[in-house]
């Protein structure tokens, strides 16, 4: 009795949750849009970088586990191992909320409920994720393309938190690359005079709502706004209304970073390979 008592409240709190994000996704995207319009003037034509996903016109994307890059440490104080059990909940968030924006678009998803840790194992899976032949996968799944994607980089600030994310999205039929992108999605951050920060009300309903802290609440939500922002670039599917209709919009760099405010809003920027590569990597 007491163990049926605890799995029905696991799922009450399981719809509580994806009940909040659901109800937010489409204010994100209605900000996103505006984004596009205000930071893209310079970018490729959608047909033009996306190529080969209106040749391939891919449908069923399967997700792969999040590979979560950042070494943890045997021997961590209580400081470290709280950052850890920060970074755990933000990539389970991450797993949740990525696949929203590609269902919006009207993709079938399938995959995209665990994360992987660093290991030999893991690097090695990635390694053949992003460059050996994914043939199985269409095979197996009936899988049109296959979403990898990478937590490269998590940069500690009291006043701008970083993080330093990749989407690869592969053909599952020619193993071609069909998207690649490298976000760098930042947080400013305004305090007190005290230095207490001052979080948004979205953070403090998301920390009651998943029981975490505000700062781990602040990065669940730079992580989910980020997904629907990357996802939502991707052309829509042969199935959809508009399909091929955004052919002419403007689709994001291959390289950019994504600054969100105190105030909700967003800036959203192009950068370079070498900018992005020096501050995650040095």
């Amino acid at each position: 009795m007491a163990k049926n008592c605890v799995i029905s409240k696991d799922r009450r709190h399981k719809s509580r949750v994806q009940d909040f994000v659901m109800q937010r996704v489409a204010l994100f995207l209605t900000l996103f849009s505006l984004c596009l319009l205000s930071s893209s003037c310079k970018s490729e034509k959608k047909y033009v970088r996306y190529a080969k996903i209106y040749s391939e016109a891919p449908q069923n994307i399967y997700i792969t586990p999040l590979f979560d890059l950042m070494t943890r440490k045997s021997d961590a104080d209580s400081a470290l191992l709280t950052n850890y059990i920060c970074r755990d909940s933000v990539s389970r968030y991450f797993v949740r909320t990525l696949p929203l924006g590609l269902k919006r678009q009207g993709y079938m998803v399938s995959g995209g409920d665990s994360v992987l840790l660093p290991s030999i194992t893991s690097v090695r899976r990635l390694s053949r994720l992003q460059n050996d032949d994914l043939t199985y996968f269409s095979q197996r799944n009936a899988t049109d393309a296959v979403l990898v994607t990478t937590l490269l980089g998590w940069k500690e600030s009291r006043t701008e938190p970083t993080l330093f994310l990749e989407y690869l999205l592969r053909s599952a039929k020619t193993g071609e690359t069909l998207m690649h992108s490298w976000v760098r999605v930042s947080r400013t951050v305004d305090t007190t005079y005290k230095g207490e920060v001052i979080p948004l009300l979205e953070e403090v309903k998301l920390a009651d709502t998943l029981h975490i802290s505000l700062d781990c609440a602040m990065r669940c939500l730079m992580v989910e706004r980020t997904n629907l922002f990357v996802t939502q670039d991707l052309p829509l599917p042969p199935t959809h209304f508009y399909y091929e209709k955004d052919r002419y919009l403007h689709a994001m760099h291959d390289y950019f970073k994504i600054t969100f405010t105190n105030e909700g809003t967003m800036e959203v920027k192009a950068t370079s390979m070498e900018e992005y590569e020096n501050e995650c990597f040095l």
